[in-house]
Formats: structure tokens, sequence, C-alpha cells
């Protein structure tokens, strides 16, 4: 099995500790990293290659919107997790508009925890029973436009973009997938764009959310 390598985001140096110790007890898990602020989070990423993201919000310098909304358009393969106090539901719901696949609550189990980290590196989301907010109000309005997709042949997928497809859903990077598949990164890199496109999805989150959805179109 191999490990999701983790970069761990909190503004408090005693929390941030506590979780990366739980963590370790995880065979599958590595904590490769940790920062107390989205600039020295933004460094590590420059340094190391993380799956995955567990960020609180509010924090000094960058906070962890303005970290997901960069990170997001520069290394779209990386997945993000919040974990933040029930009382940031509002930039919980911001968080998710940008592109994180799930939240947990600061007082959620390390069961809960760890079992969130799974699902959101395996492309699914998470949502912590204390945000009592219908999930399919985080479901972007650009998700709504099946009906315009099959409408026309332009969502269509080529045999190439399907394979591809199915390995972004079992939660693979591109360069994983471009290894998986003896191509260059820029390629798969290339395809998972035109898949974007034809599915009319903004970016890595929608398109997996989509795709769960939607799995006749490429099936």
């Amino acid at each position: 099995m191999q490990n999701i390598k983790l970069i761990l985001v909190d503004k408090h140096n005693v929390f941030l500790e506590g979780v990366t110790q739980c963590l370790r007890n995880e065979k599958d898990f590595q904590v490769i990293g940790q920062a107390t602020d989205g600039l020295t989070a933004l460094k590590l990423v420059d340094e190391k290659t993380p799956n995955l993201i567990v960020t609180d919000l509010s924090m000094p310098v960058i906070n962890g919107l303005e970290l997901i909304k960069k990170l997001t358009a520069s290394n779209p393969d990386i997945k993000f997790l919040i974990m933040a106090e029930a009382t940031e539901k509002s930039s919980v719901k911001m968080a998710l508009d940008l592109g994180a696949m799930g939240y947990v609550s600061k007082s959620a189990s390390i069961q809960d925890l760890t079992k969130a980290i799974r699902l959101v590196d395996s492309g699914h989301s998470y949502f912590d029973p204390s945000l009592s907010i219908p999930k399919r109000q985080y479901v972007s309005t650009s998700l709504i436009k099946q009906g315009k997709i099959l409408r026309s042949d332009n969502w269509r997928l080529t045999r190439q973009e399907k394979r591809i497809l199915k390995l972004i859903m079992k939660g693979l990077t591109s360069r994983e997938i471009a290894q998986e598949l003896n191509l260059s990164k820029r390629t798969i890199q290339n395809h998972r764009a035109s898949i974007m496109k034809k599915f009319h999805t903004k970016n890595l989150v929608e398109l997996v959310k989509f795709s769960l959805g939607n799995q006749f179109l490429y099936d």
C-alpha cells in the first residue's frame, strides 16, 4: 500500500504536534511536513510532494483560503481536507468552493480524522456531521450542466481519456498515471484538461464529484 504523504497546517503548535503524533501511528500515513501559517506551507510544498494537505483556515500571513486558492492553481494534484472549528462554517463553505474536498471538525475523534483523510485521498468527499448543511449545496453550479453535456456529442471521451479518468477516480496523481500508462506527465495533464472541458468542470474536485454521479459517461 502506498503511503499517503501529508502536510499539516495549523496556527497552534501544540495542536499540530498532537495531531501529528496520532497520525504517525497509522501505517499508511507519512507526515512529511508541518506549518503554522500558509506561507510556510507554500514553501514546504515547493520542497516536498504531498498527496494531501490537512489545513486550518484562520492563520497568519496567508490564511487557509488563500493557501487553497494558490495551490489548486499551481498544484492541482494536491487534495485538501479542512480541519477547523465548527463555528467557521462560512469559511468552510468558501474553502469547499475553492477546491477542498472535505471538512472535519477540530473536535472530531482521531478515527474520524483518519477516515476523512483516506476518503479525500481516494478522491471522495468527507463532511463532518457538525456541518449540518446538505452535501449537494457544495456542488458548484457548473456541475448542474449535465443536460447541456448530454444534449451534445462534445462530452464523449476518447478511449485514452476514459482510461485516464478511471485512474483519476482511483486517486492517482498525474505522475502516477503517466508511469502506469507509460506516457509523459504533460500528456496526462493535457488529457485531464480535455476531460474537464468536456464535463464543464473547473478543477479536480468538480471533476471527481461529477464523475462519481455520472459513471456511465466513461464506463
